[in-house]
């Protein structure tokens, strides 16, 4: 009698507030259902308005896959790649040690600032027409394009990680005669880790929009942003969705590994 007391006694779970409690405590979660809704809105918004421009987010789904199985597409896809790092190697490879020199020494900072910032605030796409002139439409000007749209977000956030560094620290460090080089490696760049992945994870995300954007202002018959704009000038609006969906997707996972990975050295950092 007892026992069956208890069993009645316990609270009944319901399944669609669990489903809810997980989605709400995981932030991968909370992001897919929030795009499954996104989907859905689409799907039934495209139905309702039967609008040429807006496509049924079905119709766009069934392009991109129509699409990745093409030989065109994957060269396309290549080519795009390549042009990304050809631009974002080069910007980590500038960024991330001007942030650490203007981090560390407060008169490069003061002489470089200015121009950091205007730089960060400039429309980059107002100097294709001047990089076309320099360079023509070659990849060295999609890769320049590409490295102006994310080396400046890699640069800001290394050198705000290098400054936030425990002066305690250097101080201590100082104090045993430890060197500039060992202060940099042992105790400023260790600390900086997840500002600098930070201002990475933003690179990311600019360079893979420059690296699109390079090809459309370049005129690029190759490419993804060649794909684009051949299907958006004879209206196959299913085939260009399909294309920035998929690349929003890539950048969208690369810069959740590097969010990741910028979480785990925040709390190891704080342990």
């Amino acid at each position: 009698m007892k026992s069956g007391l208890t069993r009645s006694a316990r609270p009944k779970t319901d399944p669609i507030r669990a489903a809810l409690s997980w989605i709400g405590s995981s932030r991968t979660a909370t992001q897919v259902a929030v795009l499954v809704g996104l989907a859905v809105a689409w799907e039934i918004g495209g139905r309702l308005l039967d609008f040429r421009l807006i496509p049924p987010f079905s119709e766009v789904a069934r392009a991109f896959f129509n699409l990745i199985g093409t030989a065109r597409f994957q060269t396309d896809a290549v080519l795009t790649t390549l042009t990304f790092m050809l631009g974002f190697i080069p910007a980590l490879l500038i960024g991330i040690p001007a942030g650490v020199l203007m981090g560390r020494f407060s008169k490069l900072e003061t002489i470089l600032d200015p121009y950091v910032n205007a730089a960060v605030s400039m429309p980059m796409a107002a100097l294709v027409p001047l990089l076309l002139l320099v360079l023509g439409t070659s990849i060295v000007t999609r890769a320049v394009i590409v490295f102006l749209f994310s080396v400046f977000m890699i640069l800001i956030g290394t050198l705000n990680g290098i400054k936030n560094t425990d002066r305690s620290l250097i101080e201590m460090a100082r104090s045993f005669g430890a060197r500039e080089s060992t202060i940099l490696s042992a105790i400023a760049i260790p600390s900086a880790l997840p500002l600098i992945l930070g201002g990475v994870r933003v690179g990311i995300g600019r360079a893979v929009a420059g690296a699109i954007i390079a090809e459309l202002l370049t005129g690029a018959l190759s490419g993804l942003g060649g794909r684009i704009q051949s299907f958006g000038s004879t209206l196959q609006m299913p085939q260009v969705y399909a294309i920035v969906l998929g690349v929003t997707l890539v950048a969208w996972i690369a810069t959740e590994v590097i969010f990741r990975a910028e979480a785990r050295l925040g709390h190891w950092r704080h342990a």
